[in-house]
């Protein structure tokens, strides 16, 4: 009885620390990414922990938390007081989209604002096409 406890016990500590692992936080956003914006103007935006710096202009932005919907992870976070949803669609989080969001509810519906990849230049259209099709509906 003892061991099959310590077994239980040991795999669902082992689940727990897989599915942290697979969890998003504010420093996934962090560093330098190349960007789109909806007009196709391409730009590099560097993140830190307090503030997006877009091709040498310095923005303060707030962390407002972190979230899933239907398996898709995301970060909230206000700038000026407009809040911005940053969506990664891909599980290396390489790759994310800049979401205005219209609803309060579901914080991946709205106006997409601008694509981001850290390892190459993105495609707005691309992207759109490819990560926004059903989670905007």
């Amino acid at each position: 009885m003892k061991k099959r406890t310590a077994l239980l016990v040991s795999l669902l500590t082992t689940a727990l620390l897989i599915l942290a692992g697979c969890g998003i936080s504010k420093s996934d956003l962090q560093g330098e990414w190349q960007v789109q914006d909806s007009a196709g103007n391409n730009m590099t935006m560097t993140v830190t922990s307090k503030s997006l710096k877009v091709d040498g202009d310095s923005i303060t932005y707030k962390y407002a938390g972190k979230g899933t919907i239907n398996g898709n992870r995301y970060l909230s976070i206000t700038v000026k007081g407009e809040d911005y949803t940053i969506f990664f669609p891909e599980k290396d989080k390489k790759t994310a989209l800049m979401i205005q969001p219209t609803d309060n509810d579901d914080k991946l519906k709205g106006e997409l604002v601008m694509v981001m990849n850290k390892t190459k230049k993105p495609d707005y259209e691309d992207y759109a096409k490819k990560y926004m099709k059903g989670i905007d509906k």
